[in-house]
């Protein structure tokens, strides 16, 4: 577990940015219907999907992006993807 977390705060905001785009992309959401799901402005997500902003508590979105994308694989919303490629 602590490999985990050392891992995670040596992420940049531009390895942030590039696994959000591809947990988007793998349950083909848009931007404003993810970032409305993760509960917070499109604006924001876009800044973060881009690596323009590194997220003050990113293991927190991280998490809930991986929660987000397992609940739409069980609800039937695509077939595969792998979920935690960033702790």
């Amino acid at each position: 577990m602590s490999q985990i977390n050392e891992c995670q705060e040596q992420l940049t905001a531009e390895e942030i940015g590039e696994f959000l785009t591809n947990m988007r992309k793998a349950i083909n959401f848009p931007q404003h219907l993810f970032a409305e799901e993760l509960g917070i402005r499109r604006s924001t997500y876009c800044n973060y999907e881009k690596g323009r902003y590194k997220p003050k508590d990113y293991q927190i979105l991280l998490s809930s992006v991986r929660t987000l994308v397992k609940q739409k694989i069980k609800d039937g919303a695509l077939s595969c993807v792998t979920v935690g490629s960033f702790g």
